[in-house]
């Protein structure tokens, strides 16, 4: 079998093994909210939108222009105190531009900015935002990587360099006059072929609290639908993975899914949103703590709002429900930029188990295996085939493999035990596969050859056992492809 034929199988074998939904959290991980037409100005719609979803929202997201006409626009703090006082947390697109203007404005080019003509307007807006007090979110000239805006780098005569300048300058002015309940984030959009490479667009760690993506399901028909995880991980036409290479340039910054939705054209738009609430989101995005909702059509007749349809919306309405997204309890919420929320406490008492490439499992011996999860990226293999030297053969008879790809899991800080089980159920010779395995960025397996290992044969298990601390909430496992593709069975992480 070729190994186009394995990565095919493995892709007609997710149906069967897919990833579990997520377990009920003893307390949320994701803030959660919409860009809604007419919101904050018409409070009524946000009440309609909750109502729909059947949950109060944790974000209320808008946007605001820095110039309308010959008005310069204002820090809105009656919209900003209305949305605070729902227990919602505002959030506000502020970008450097004339609304209704040429995307080519040269009045608002990066140079222009930093350069200090708009100093004084900057000041006044973020004194009126310290005058506020309380903490909101600030996405600032956001999908600057595109070539739609004219904060781009490649649009208005901008030059490389000039967006970190920019952003920078004015992260300043905010920081000289105190104004630090602004939480900043710094947006891309899904990367592809003609973005500007992000890492030279983003202005710093100390210069940014969350970093955020926005991508769209916006198929046209069946062959253009995508799933989230094809969005923001691998993309199967660019062949970029937006959300790896965001934690690669900003790895220590919570990451904000900032736009997103769905069309129904060439799919289930209900199945869509199950899947990326309720699988896609708690399985295998860790670092995405907050989710905001397009439910707007933008006047674009894309039917984008959950109210679209009534699959849409029931779809919306029993996945938000999980307590896995926060409702509106933010309203007294004070002190700087706005935190990641803790999600579950997780004991560390308790194993942690995965049965790569295969669904749950409870073993002969009362183990519990849960279904394949937390994984970016790969594919999925199995084989009726017994297993030697297993216990439980169930668990090596099923892989995850792909040239690259990788496993997170959120654990308190600590000493654990990481056993990886391995069984050749494809290859009947050493030599064919080899691959490379790190744990939290340490190298634990080099050139490894499963069946070149003393004793091995095809279709026999081996488990290898790795000592690891965790000092940053989160375990990662990676595995990197040297010939062939890298694979895994199961994972059992054991707390000391």
């Amino acid at each position: 079998m070729t190994l186009l034929s394995r990565l095919c199988l493995g892709l007609a074998f997710i149906t069967a093994i897919a990833p579990q939904m997520a377990a009920a959290q003893s307390a949320p991980s994701v803030y959660w909210g919409a860009y809604i037409e007419g919101a904050p100005f018409d409070t009524s719609t946000i009440d309609k939108f909750e109502s729909n979803a059947g949950k109060k929202a944790s974000i209320v997201h808008w946007g605001e222009p820095w110039q309308m006409g010959s008005t310069m626009m204002a820090f809105q703090t009656a919209q900003f105190e209305a949305v605070r006082r729902r227990g919602s947390l505002p959030m506000i697109t502020w970008n450097s531009y004339h609304a209704g203007a040429a995307v080519d404005d040269a009045n608002y080019r990066l140079s222009k900015i930093y350069g200090g003509t708009y100093d004084a307007y900057i000041t006044k807006w973020a004194q009126d935002a310290k005058a506020w007090g309380h903490p909101f979110f600030l996405r600032f000239d956001h999908e600057m990587n595109g070539t739609w805006y004219g904060w781009s780098e490649q649009r208005n005569g901008n030059q490389p360099g000039d967006y970190v300048k920019a952003w920078r300058h004015v992260h300043d002015i905010f920081a000289r006059v105190g104004a630090t309940n602004a939480t900043w984030i710094w947006n891309v959009n899904i990367i592809d072929s003609k973005s500007t490479p992000i890492a030279g667009l983003y202005p710093g760690d100390s210069y940014a609290d969350w970093t955020a993506i926005d991508g769209y399901n916006k198929a046209k028909d069946t062959s253009s639908w995508l799933r989230f995880d094809q969005i923001y991980g691998q993309h199967p036409w660019t062949g970029h993975n937006t959300y790896r290479e965001l934690l690669t340039v900003a790895g220590s910054k919570p990451i904000m899914v900032a736009e997103t939705a769905t069309t129904i054209t060439g799919g289930d738009a209900g199945a869509w949103i199950k899947d990326t609430l309720l699988t896609q989101l708690p399985a295998h995005y860790p670092k995405i703590k907050a989710l905001v909702w397009f439910n707007w059509d933008d006047n674009k007749g894309l039917p984008y709002p959950i109210e679209s349809t009534p699959g849409q919306q029931t779809a919306f309405r029993q996945s938000i429900a999980s307590s896995y997204y926060a409702s509106n309890s933010f309203g007294s919420l004070s002190g700087g930029a706005i935190r990641p929320l803790p999600g579950p406490t997780t004991s560390t008492g308790k194993a942690t188990r995965v049965n790569a490439g295969g669904a749950a499992y409870t073993g002969g011996d009362g183990r519990y295996w849960a279904g394949d999860s937390g994984f970016s990226d790969g594919s999925w293999y199995t084989t009726p085939a017994a297993i030697a030297n297993a216990s439980d053969d169930k668990l090596y008879q099923t892989e995850h493999n792909g040239h690259d790809f990788r496993y997170d899991v959120s654990l308190p800080n600590g000493t654990y035990t990481v056993v990886l089980k391995f069984a050749e159920i494809f290859w009947s010779s050493p030599g064919k596969r080899v691959f490379n395995v790190s744990i939290n960025g340490q190298r634990v397996l080099t050139n490894f050859d499963i069946l070149a290992q003393p004793n091995m044969a095809r279709n026999q298990a081996l488990d290898k056992q790795f000592k690891t601390t965790v000092t940053g909430g989160n375990l990662s496992i990676h595995f990197g492809a040297v010939k062939d593709i890298a694979k895994i069975d199961a994972i059992e992480i054991l707390p000391d």
